[in-house]
């Protein structure tokens, strides 16, 4: 991807239709406060909707420019680049049901961030797999990656964990599997 890395510089990424309820505000905010103490910080946001331009202002208002690239709506394959380019995947979406962008960046070995209490807690285990953040709480998000910055082996860990555990339970072959379990159930069930 195009993606121009600076020397010890570590790259956020999110990847989302850009809606108020996926919460790159709470991290744009997080951002202000971790440049406190981590400079070299790269926000990539991948994805487009009408809350752009109130993002954008958020990142003019609060002096961020160069530290955050709206790129826009990109193709699968340009998105999977860019994940694999990151060093954390961040979406503190809420009322999130699934999240396969969660599913696609653990796949890429990647520790990933979300909120508590939404359908990522199916697959992602609390500083384990990855790490679940309060809703809406900008505090916490600071808390989490400021620890992450603070000791990249701890995302590192956390991105293997992840990648094993997808690759384990969430390919096709496991789907196919667990789709005729269930219709053996059911078969069995009516009989």
């Amino acid at each position: 991807a195009d993606i121009q890395k600076r020397p010890g510089e570590k790259i956020l990424l999110s990847v989302a239709n850009l809606i108020e309820r996926k919460g790159i505000q709470h991290v744009i905010l997080a951002l202000k406060d971790l440049l406190k103490g981590h400079d070299k910080i790269k926000y990539i946001v991948i994805g487009d909707g009408l809350y752009r331009p109130a993002l954008e202002s958020l990142v003019d208002e609060l002096d961020l420019v160069q530290h955050v690239d709206f790129l826009g709506q990109k193709s699968h394959r340009a998105t999977m680049r860019y994940m694999a380019a990151c060093d954390v995947f961040i979406l503190p979406s809420w009322d999130e049901a699934f999240g396969i962008e969660y599913l696609e960046a653990m796949a890429n070995g990647k520790p990933v961030i979300g909120c508590r209490g939404e359908g990522i807690e199916e697959f992602v285990v609390d500083g384990e797999t990855g790490y679940l953040v309060k809703s809406q709480d900008v505090d916490d998000l600071v808390n989490v990656l400021d620890d992450l910055l603070d000791d990249p082996h701890k995302g590192i860990q956390a991105g293997k964990n992840a990648q094993n555990h997808v690759l384990t339970n969430y390919t096709w072959e496991m789907n196919a599997r667990r789709t005729i379990e269930l219709y053996r159930e059911i078969i069995a069930d009516l009989s």
